[in-house]
């Protein structure tokens, strides 16, 4: 692992995706590039929303 990108979140429900859409776009690039590997953290703080499941969605290591 090369790096990892943590991303604090409660209750972005309607903001998430479009942020983890935009870094996993470039995440990919980079990794087919050959030139970084990395991980994608989410911390979830006691969201009361679908902030964790969404983040799962991606990908994301999501802790709380």
């Amino acid at each position: 692992m090369q790096y990892s990108l943590i991303i604090p979140a409660w209750n972005e429900e309607a903001f998430l995706p479009r942020t983890l859409t935009s870094l996993a776009v470039v995440m990919l690039e980079l990794e087919a590039k050959g030139i970084h590997h990395g991980e994608l953290i989410v911390v979830d703080n006691n969201s009361s929303d679908n902030t964790a499941e969404i983040a799962k969605e991606f990908g994301a290591i999501v802790v709380f």
